[in-house]
């Protein structure tokens, strides 16, 4: 049995500093990232291909730190 397997999964983050205390702080996360997979299994019985991809993923949220 054969199989080929790829994937990718890439993301660039910004953050931002809304709030600031000692030791607490609260940051707003935006960003953008890319996924790609593909899987392929040659058997000779049976042939199976997947393959996926989302382009762009967008990524939001908030961070607490304390």
């Amino acid at each position: 049995m054969k199989s080929v397997k790829q994937y990718l999964d890439t993301s660039l983050l910004f953050s931002y500093n809304l709030y600031e205390n000692k030791d607490q702080e609260l940051n707003l996360l935006g960003g953008i990232g890319y996924e790609k997979w593909k899987f392929r299994d040659s058997q000779k019985e049976m042939q199976n291909y997947m393959k996926h991809s989302i382009s762009p993923v967008y990524k939001i949220g908030l961070e607490y730190k304390f």
